[in-house]
């Protein structure tokens, strides 16, 4: 069964898409910046950057690396093809380059090209399947395409395919629409129910993020990363040999304030690298990075953000890792920007911050998130 799909004339085949998520903030429009070559990798490079840039009044998504500004500019806001309201975050097709926007308060996700132009929506307002009741996180498996969609208000992960068709979703009740368990729909689904279950999602208003992960090359399974901060803590999804069923295979952190603790409506951001280290964002009182080593099933020592001058009084807005450079990028807020932390060959050492960014990866802040390329 598909996913309700509004597509443009324009509309040339997806490729197979790329992993990384951005995050995104508030009503806008969309900017890039070029590199100074013209050539179609820079303009790749470019598109892959894709963020918010929160402007006063006016909020921009900006495609820039760490060195360069916005020059362009598409996108507006409301209702119709290529206007948005309340993006929340935002992934990007590496091979096509193409980017899918999650909206929350129009309840889909918008689709455009790397120059911005619109091509379609997938989804819309309602509880079946394909569709969305505040759609807040998105993440792509690499390999196959996949989408991974957290509708919030649902209180359920959906899977589309690299086309935008619905494949399946879990949730407590989603196939009958009332059972205290965790179930898998693939057509008339139902609304999940909130609550704390394993498998199920909180009933608060905070975002919902999501990331996946390729660690088993056997296997090929991708596992799926879900921030759950009215429960204070973190899901992993895992498909055994028949798909998922809902059941998280692992269920990390409770409410508090020590290691392996989230404050009140704490992780909203989540990434993992590459040797399956999650990092969660802990923002209130701690203002700190949680690390939990999904190999030993154990939390390494947190990242203290709130220790580097001038970040205490900000929380962070967004995180990325950039498995080429072995870095994680951590954006706190318009004033303070980006911070890069080196990762350690050994999970028990702490993270370096680096003053600098020597890397020279792409990188884009905003009040809500982070992306990079």
């Amino acid at each position: 069964m598909r996913g309700t799909v509004r597509a443009s004339s324009r509309r040339s085949p997806l490729l197979p898409l790329g992993r990384r998520s951005r995050h995104w903030w508030d009503n806008f429009e969309i900017k890039s910046s070029a590199s100074a070559s013209s050539s179609s990798s820079s303009r790749r490079r470019t598109a892959l950057a894709a963020s918010v840039l929160v402007l006063s009044l006016i909020v921009g998504v900006a495609f820039a690396s760490a060195q360069k500004s916005a020059v362009n500019v598409f996108g507006s806001t409301g209702e119709g093809d290529g206007e948005l309201s309340n993006p929340r975050d935002i992934a990007v097709n590496e091979s096509s380059d193409e980017i899918y926007v999650v909206e929350d308060s129009n309840h889909r996700i918008s689709v455009f090209d790397a120059d911005g132009e619109f091509v379609e929506h997938i989804g819309e307002e309602g509880t079946g399947a394909g569709q969305f009741d505040n759609p807040q996180g998105i993440a792509i498996d690499q390999d196959t395409g996949d989408l991974f969609v957290t509708d919030r208000d649902n209180r359920r992960i959906q899977r589309f395919d690299s086309d935008g068709n619905f494949v399946m979703m879990w949730g407590w009740g989603v196939d009958d629409g009332h059972s205290a368990e965790a179930q898998v729909c693939m057509v008339a689904c139902s609304a999940g129910i909130a609550g704390s279950g394993a498998g199920q999602l909180g009933s608060g208003s905070a975002q919902l993020r999501i990331d996946v992960s390729k660690p088993d090359a056997v296997t090929d399974n991708v596992q799926v990363f879900v921030a759950d901060p009215s429960n204070r803590r973190v899901q992993e999804f895992t498909p055994d040999d028949g798909g998922f069923d809902g059941t998280p295979a692992d269920t990390f952190g409770v409410a508090g304030s020590n290691l392996g603790e989230f404050g009140n409506n704490q992780p909203l951001h989540v990434a993992v690298d590459a040797d399956g280290i999650v990092y969660a964002s802990d923002s209130n009182s701690s203002n700190r990075v949680q690390r939990y080593d999904t190999n030993t099933d154990a939390f390494r020592p947190a990242i203290d953000v709130a220790g580097i001058s001038g970040t205490s009084s900000t929380a962070t807005s967004g995180l990325e890792v950039d498995a080429t450079t072995d870095s994680l990028y951590v954006s706190r807020s318009s004033s303070v920007g980006i911070l890069e932390f080196e990762l350690p060959a050994d999970p028990d050492d702490p993270p370096t911050h680096s003053a600098e960014s020597p890397h020279g990866t792409n990188v884009s802040t905003t009040a809500q998130g982070l992306g990079l390329n």
